[in-house]
């Protein structure tokens, strides 16, 4: 029998992936974001919880538009999965 010839090198430009195949790829990077971004939370936390210097050092950073920006795409990207579930549940419950 004669071996598959496989690639050696994958150019992940050149590949055309489809639709579900990014999402996979981007839905991994999200999670190891979020992952890395768990510390950065517990310090924010604990230096707010400190005393009120640390809150208000704290919510002066968290007041910078860069900041900012980040807490409203999060924030924009649950509500989006929250409608989404709420719709595939009210297809459920109705049988539709």
């Amino acid at each position: 029998m004669k071996p598959i010839a496989r690639p050696v090198y994958l150019d992940l430009l050149r590949i055309h992936l489809p639709l579900p195949g990014w999402v996979s790829i981007l839905h991994r990077v999200s999670g190891v974001l979020l992952f890395l971004a768990v510390p950065l939370g517990v310090w924010v936390l604990s230096r707010s919880l400190s005393d009120e210097a640390g809150f208000l050092r704290m919510l002066d950073w968290a007041t910078r538009p860069p900041v900012n920006c980040c807490c409203c795409l999060r924030y924009g990207h649950s509500r989006i999965i929250c409608v989404r579930v709420c719709d595939i549940w009210r297809s459920i419950s109705t049988g539709a």
